[in-house]
Parts: structure tokens; sequence; C-alpha cells
């Protein structure tokens, strides 16, 4: 075999130390799973060791102008390998390592406390009580609060918009509940309700005590609009049923109202419940309750003493995702019939936006709801005091048609260039981490380089042509279909690059490979918003078949990591340094190509061991999510794989059924 040169490093440095760091996932260097047994760390350990040991780099490198350069590279890396199999191998320094990680091995070689000095200790210990101070002020005292205002819309409607809407109504509401004690509860409240030139409130005062496990007393007091004060308790009588008893007394005309009701839990997602009333305000009701992992049903019918306490109401909700849901309620009763529509999603994490359409014998209106944390806001916009079809069908369609063209072109664009530029941000802080490892990663797949060309030629020979081929391989920051973030960062590095470096095209997929910062800087470019272009980075490969040199041997190409010959970090203006991102997404076409198994012909990542410790890869984008996809050709078949990071992957993949 002709020598092999690899391309010069920019300073002659070999990477990172050879010591075993303590972000090194030892499973991953060796290439094992996690319960692997003596045999398989064996076998893992000479496998490597056959590619970075110095005698072999010797007989590799033929070139003296690196060998030098290349052995204090395998040294490097031999010492990382040994140190990893080590400790694997001993049963003891593996059970530290698999509870304690790196740091566990280093610091005491065997399963014991971890001996803190008393500054750790005490800053521990104030941490904790901080914490346990701001959770229990938090349980003991919570605050919520509710405002409906009224607006109609009607006039304005049916001038032309010559007249503005008004509010004609308003409606507020607030209580704060603190814990007394581990038994008693104190509810403070208050309202107000306000009717164009009317209106009234009333203060809400409620002491709850737990009598024990199964039992609550409540005495409530409202003064204001209706003073009363009621007196009720409740009691858990079985596993799944409760009963709640009530007694009301009324200072308006001194009378006395008796409440009961009872709940029964049928299934663990089904519950019914009878309501029995007697006094001004008696009647009696039943009511279903449904709830499931997507679906919430509620339906109530009541019968009561007087012409507009009577009914049939219904609810039923669905949530769409963790952050939307659909909602539709009707209701038919003495005084009327009204559906209303609508859905609400979570635009944070302690706050939703919702919108509503109601329809009915008492009109057409919008709702919006905005709600965050235990505070509450809704607008009702009245459109029509009659149902007229001329307001209500365009009250449906206008929002519908709205949310989805703002979801299309707003909020998806935003969220995307929000989440580019969060990405971005995460990048540059580690941008200089990046670029050492994958220094050290391309010096890597520089000495798999040869390893891997002898022994495809081996493998495709004894296979007859048949053997597994690694056709692409990506890893890091891969999104959706349209590969926009793996082809931006191709075409912005090799536009950066024009006139040095030489020539090649590096081999590997462009499509299908993408991330949420192409998507990003798509969508910002799309409304005016440009990041910086990414640069710095030059690619080239050895050129496919026969990369390795001459000899007329079948060889593997190189990746599209190589050719890196300027600085990573520019001088910017004024003197100061600036940052030049590298690539989102690393070639590992030739690591991927050295862990196929020669004997099954078969190649296999293990799960719940993360690919980017693995030789030869590196982690192009820390902290964020990355995923490894993988293009082969076997026995004539080309096809694509993506998994996640921390999932495993046999390839071949099982064959296709014939259609």
């Amino acid at each position: 075999m002709a020598g092999y040169e690899p391309p010069p490093f920019r300073d002659g440095s070999s990477g990172r130390s050879g010591s075993t760091d303590l972000h090194t996932d030892l499973y991953a260097l060796l290439h094992v799973s996690r319960d692997a047994s003596d045999d398989e760390l064996k076998r893992a350990y000479r496998q490597l060791a056959s590619v970075y040991h110095l005698t072999r780099i010797i007989l590799v490198i033929r070139s003296p102008r690196y060998v030098l350069q290349m052995q204090d590279v395998a040294k490097d890396h031999f010492q990382r390998i040994r140190s990893a199999y080590e400790v694997l191998s001993d049963p003891a320094k593996r059970q530290v390592y698999d509870l304690y990680g790196i740091e566990g091995v280093v610091s005491g070689m065997e399963l014991g406390p971890h001996l803190r000095t008393r500054q750790e200790i005490r800053e521990e210990w104030e941490r904790a009580q901080r914490r346990r101070e701001e959770l229990k002020a938090a349980m003991r005292t919570q605050h919520s609060s509710s405002m409906l205002l009224s607006v109609t819309a009607a006039d304005a409607l049916a001038s032309g918009f010559q007249r503005f809407p008004r509010i004609t109504g308003m409606h507020m509401s607030t209580q704060v509940q603190a814990a007394l004690s581990d038994k008693d509860t104190l509810v403070l409240g208050g309202s107000m309700l306000m009717r164009r030139v009317a209106g009234g409130g009333s203060m809400v005062a409620v002491f709850r005590r737990q009598m024990d496990a199964y039992q609550t007393a409540e005495l409530v007091a409202v003064v204001g609009i209706r003073t009363q004060l009621t007196l009720s308790t409740a009691r858990q009588v079985s596993p799944s049923v409760k009963a709640t008893a009530g007694v009301t007394w009324h200072a308006d005309d001194g009378s006395l109202s008796l409440a009961n009701s009872w709940t029964s839990q049928i299934t663990e997602s089904t519950a019914a419940s009878i309501n029995i009333g007697l006094g001004a305000d008696g009647g009696a009701g039943v009511g279903w309750h449904t709830q499931k992992d997507k679906n919430n049903f509620n339906a109530e019918l009541k019968v009561g003493a007087g012409l507009s306490s009577g009914g049939l109401t219904a609810t039923f909700v669905r949530r769409f995702s963790e952050h939307s849901s659909g909602r539709i309620h009707g209701r038919l009763g003495t005084t009327g019939a009204d559906v209303e529509v609508g859905g609400s999603r979570k635009i944070s994490d302690n706050s939703s936006l919702g919108f509503f359409v109601t329809m009915g014998l008492q009109g057409t209106l919008w709702k919006v709801r905005y709600s965050r944390g235990g505070q509450k806001v809704t607008v009702p916009i009245l459109l029509s005091p009659t149902l007229r079809p001329a307001i209500s069908v365009p009250a449906i369609l206008i929002p519908s048609v709205t949310y989805a063209v703002l979801k299309h072109w707003v909020f998806s664009r935003w969220k995307q260039i929000r989440e580019a530029r969060q990405d971005r941000e995460v990048r540059q802080k580690s941008a200089k981490q990046v670029w050492e490892s994958m220094a050290e990663a391309r010096q890597l797949q520089d000495m798999m380089t040869p390893v891997v060309t002898r022994r495809v030629t081996a493998l495709q020979q004894r296979q007859n042509g048949n053997a597994l081929m690694i056709i692409s391989a990506k890893y890091g920051r891969l999104g959706g279909a349209g590969g926009e973030g793996e082809r931006e960062s191709r075409n912005e590095s090799t536009n950066s690059g024009n006139g040095s470096g030489s020539g090649g095209s590096g081999s590997g997929s462009g499509g299908g490979s993408g991330g949420r910062e192409g998507e990003g800087r798509r969508a910002a470019s799309g409304i005016g918003s440009m990041f910086e272009r990414i640069g710095g980075l030059l690619r080239r490969g050895l050129g496919g078949i026969g990369g390795g040199g001459g000899g007329g041997e079948e060889g593997v190409g190189g990746s599209e990591n190589e050719g890196w010959d300027e600085d990573e970090w520019e001088e910017g203006e004024g003197g100061g340094e600036r940052v030049v991102l590298p690539p989102a997404v690393w070639d590992v076409r030739i690591p991927l190509q050295f862990l196929v198994d020669d004997a099954s012909n078969t190649l296999q990542l293990h799960e719940g061991v993360s690919k980017k410790g693995i030789m030869g890869f590196c982690d192009p984008a820390p902290g964020l999510p990355k995923k490894l996809r993988v293009g082969y050709s076997y026995r004539g078949e080309e096809r694509e794989v993506t998994v996640n990071d921390l999932d495993a992957l046999s390839l071949p993949l099982p064959s296709r059924s014939p259609s």
C-alpha cells in the first residue's frame, strides 16, 4: 500500500489532553454497551489499539514529515483507550464509574461518601434552606384573580364602524389562600360587578379545617349583594364514594337551605355525581365526568324550582398537544340555548391565550381569554344581539383563517427565529471548545482512514461486493426535511474557503439533513432578519474510491471534515476576536465504517450511550439535542435512517417487503 499522508495541521498540536476528562463516556469511547461482558471489552480494546498503537502509526504513515506529529496524537488517544479499558475491566472501578462517573474513579477508586470541605457543606446547606423556605412560602400563600370585561360591538357593526365598541359591564374577583397550620386554611376574597349604571360587590371569607384523613369542615361567610353563612362538611365514605352536606342561612329573609351531593368514581377515568338541594335554590341534578389522556367530557342535567334553574349542559375538551387544546360547550335550558366553540394555546410556560365563539338565541359573541398563573382576564365581545347567519358565519371563519395565517407566517417563523437565536447563543459560548474537539476528531479520522481502506477492500472481496458500506453519515443538529441546516453550513463553508485548500469533492448526502438554526435563518431572511453567515470552515474529501493513495487498492474517501487550514478565530474590528461558529453537523462516515463488524457485516450502536463519545465523533452542538443520520448500501440497496443521540442503531435494517 502506498504511504498515507494526512493533511497538515495548523499548529502541530495534538488536540486535547490524552487523560480521560470528566465528560468522557468510557462506554462510547470503547464502543460497547453498558452491560458489556469482559470478552466484549477486550475485543473492543484490541480493535481500537490496533489503530492507535505507536508501532501501527509508524507502519501506516510512511511520510517522515508527519510521523512525529501523529505519534504524539496516537500516544495521546491510545492512553485514553487504555485508561478506559482499565476502568471498565475492573469490576470495582466499573461499579464506581457507573454510579459517580470519572470523578468518582479519579477521586476515590472505591464506593463511599465523598468527603467535602466545610465550605462546600455550608453552601449546600444554605441553598437547601433557601429552597425549603421559598417552597414553604409559596405553598402557604396562593393568590388568584379574574376579570371579565363585557364589550358590545353590535352598534359598531350595524353603523359600518362609524361608532366605537363600548364597555357594557365588568366583573372582577380576587382571593388569597393562606395555610394557617397543617390542618387549617383561610381564604379571603372579594368580587365586584358593574353593568351599565348599576353595580355591587361582596366579600367572602372561608375557613377550612382538615378534621382527619377522610373528613373536612368548611365555614363560608359572604357579605354584600347576597349576605349568607354556610357550614358544610365533606367525607370520603369509601375509596370511590365521597359525600358532601351543608346548610346555608340567608340574611335577607332568614331562611335556611340544605344541600347534599354524592360523587362516585365508577372507573379510573369516569365519575358520576348526584346533587340535591332544598330551600330557595332547591333542585336536583345529575352529572357525568370522563377524563382520558386527551379527551375530557362533562355533562350535567339539572331540574330546579325556578324557571331559570333547569337545563342540560355539556362540555367536551380535546387536548391536541402539550400546548394547545380545543373546546366545545353546549347549553340547553329554560332561558335559551347556545353553543361555544374555540380553543386555547400556551404561549409561554405560565401563560395561555384562548379564543371562543358563542352562538345562541341571545346572539353571537367572541370571547378572548388570557391567563397567567392564577390570574385570568376574559373579554366577551357582543357582535349581534340576535342569531343572524350573516354575522355568525364570518364570526367563525374570520378567527379560524386569521389564526391559520398567523400560525404559518408569523408564529412558526418567530419560533424558528427564537430557537435559532437561542441555539446560536449556546453554540457561541462553546465555539472554541467545539473547534478543538473537531480538530481532535479529524486527527482520529486521519488515523482511521488507511485502516478502514484495507478493511473495506477485504470485506468487499469476502462479501462479493455486497458488504455494508456507509455512504454518508452526519451527526449533530439534524432537523426535518429539506436539509437546510446542513446544506447551509456546507455552502457557507465552501464560499468562505474559495481560493484555498486542495480540490476534491467530499462524499456524503447533502439533502435530508438540517436543523432549527438553518430553518430559523431561512425564516429570518424571509422577514428581513439575517444572522451573520457562518464561515471559517473548508471542506474537501479524498475523492471517493482509492483516496488513500496509489497501489490500485479500493479505498474509502475522506470525510467532509478535512481541509481546515485557516484559523477558526479571526481578528475583528479594534483587534478583538470574532467568533466563527463551527458547523452544527459533523461528518462521521469514516468512524462508522470503522465500526462495521467484519465477521457479521453489521453495524451496531448501543442504546443509552451518547454517540459523541465514539472515537472520530465530536459534539458539534454542546447542550443541544442531536441526531445521527446514516445513508448506507447493502446488497445493491441504498437506504437512509435517522436516530436520536441515545437511541440504538442496527444496520442493515430489515429488508423491505416486496410490493
